[in-house]
């Protein structure tokens, strides 16, 4: 059997060369032989290259990352903790059978989440990570393999997902014919320099901006493993608003009483196209001409670019998520955050923290002046997140009644020490600090190989009748024998 899937991968490796040298060969005969029908084949060529270049990015990447991502996914669950029976399960009366009844719906649950972004998993991959989890907390498939060796090409791509796919297409294919339209038959057929010419209406160029923002967005999240099919509705949506922006835009100047040239248009168009938001900026300086007042903006008081290294791009990224603000970040899923953004593990990590830290202090919108001086003080004693300023309260206990301090917090203040006190209190009321802390914890951060010889530990352990501890010293020991 074994033998036979490895021959079927090589015959479909095989089909797929053969097919792309086919390709090559029919276009060369076609450019050499019909000099006549070169520019429209050339034409038509770039077109069809243009319009599903996005789409094979998307398809590429599903058929190569899916199984790693998976694990990725698993692993970062039991790092957080999740796997694991829930404690007030353990703590309270439920029965063993309870807890595996709950234990099986939130596994479940976890993975339907997988399969909403990047298409179904095997029934069972899903049963035997259920049923290691019962013979060992946090445990998970000991063969992960099976997810692309048991599954058929079928189950790797999924319609329903894709379909933001063919829609960002479409858009895109449409787009492209509007910007290279059809040449008049037989019309400078000898003239290779007419494959560009493009259609001069300047409110195309909205659409040729947003192409250019998109395609670069898709090629950053195709190499971060970020890529999947939400991405092509923001692409469809930026198209069609970068087109009805333009119109507006063309309004908004003749409000302004600006004399533009076409390339001036085309400019502003191109450039609506890359940043959305500049249009609502320009349309709020055009209406206070009448309004006398400015209208709302759109702006958060206190955006997630605050968060140490964050850029624009993970800003853009972030705001798909409703994620606009550190208020939106302290309290963001965590686990939707690792599964629907991929930004690296540790780094979503941090950032959740500092944001906890920063909505604990964040003042009123007139106010910045006070936030950035509590932002000072805070830094100043090295508390840069809501871990770091928990950690200095359980490492120094007196902290909590006293300012007999050692250094370097001796010369605090009385004011610096209630700033202190109360964003420590302030930020045990946030859910996710707990996970911040659980993936902080030496004994949790185990890879995937590492999580499933426990599962098998676990088993031997119990089949010869030895007793398993489930506690954190023992989950250490079974760390250190790996």
């Amino acid at each position: 059997m074994d033998k036979l899937k490895i021959d079927r991968t090589s015959m479909m490796q095989l089909a797929g060369i053969l097919l792309m040298v086919s390709t090559i060969v029919g276009f060369s005969m076609v450019l050499y032989y019909y000099h006549e029908q070169q520019v429209a084949v050339l034409r038509y060529s770039l077109i069809t290259l243009f319009s599903t270049l996005p789409a094979i990015m998307y398809f590429v990447f599903i058929a190569w990352r899916k199984t790693s991502l998976f694990q990725d996914y698993v692993s970062n669950l039991h790092r957080l903790g999740l796997l694991s029976p829930a404690p007030h399960l353990l703590r309270g009366s439920a029965t063993e059978s309870d807890q595996q009844y709950f234990g099986s719906v939130r596994i479940r649950g976890y993975i339907k989440r997988f399969e909403g972004v990047y298409g179904p998993v095997s029934e069972e991959i899903t049963e035997e990570l259920i049923n290691n989890s019962k013979r060992s907390s946090g445990s998970i498939s000991r063969q992960p393999s099976a997810l692309t060796d048991n599954e058929s090409t079928s189950k790797i791509f999924s319609l329903s997902t894709a379909i933001p796919v063919f829609v960002a297409t479409a858009l895109i294919t449409i787009g492209w014919y509007l910007y290279l339209p059809p040449l008049e038959y037989g019309s400078n057929t000898n003239d290779l320099m007419a494959v560009l010419a493009v259609n001069p209406n300047p409110i195309i160029y909205g659409f040729i901006g947003a192409y250019f923002f998109c395609l670069q967005m898709l090629y950053r999240r195709f190499v971060t493993n970020d890529l999947r099919a939400k991405a092509y509705i923001g692409v469809s949506m930026r198209i069609i608003l970068s087109i009805l922006g333009a119109w507006v835009l063309f309004m908004v100047l003749e409000v302004q009483f600006i004399n533009f040239s076409t390339e001036t248009f085309a400019l502003l168009a191109f450039v609506l196209g890359v940043f959305p938001t500049v249009l609502w900026r320009m349309v709020r300086t055009a209406a206070s001409q009448f309004t006398g007042q400015w209208l709302p903006s759109i702006d958060s008081p206190l955006p997630v670019r605050e968060l140490d290294g964050l850029t624009v791009w993970h800003q853009a990224r972030l705001e798909e998520e409703d994620i606009e603000n550190t208020f939106n970040m302290a309290n963001a899923d965590i686990i939707d955050l690792f599964l629907h953004t991929k930004i690296p593990a540790d780094r979503a990590i941090d950032w959740v923290d500092q944001a906890i830290l920063l909505s604990c202090i964040s003042p009123d919108s007139k106010e910045t002046s006070e936030y950035q001086e509590k932002r000072s003080t805070l830094k100043k004693y090295g508390i840069h997140s809501a871990s770091g300023i928990s950690a200095l309260f359980q490492q120094n206990g007196e902290l909590r009644n006293s300012q007999q301090l050692g250094s370097p917090l001796e010369n605090i203040s009385a004011d610096q020490m209630t700033l202190l006190r109360s964003t420590y209190s302030a930020v045990q009321n946030y859910s996710n600090l707990q996970l911040v802390r659980n993936w902080k914890t030496p004994v949790n951060a185990l890879t995937f190989t590492e999580i499933m010889q426990q599962s098998d530990i676990a088993t031997d352990a119990r089949d010869t009748q030895k007793p398993v501890a489930q506690n954190n010293s023992a989950d250490l020991q079974v760390a250190d024998q790996l």
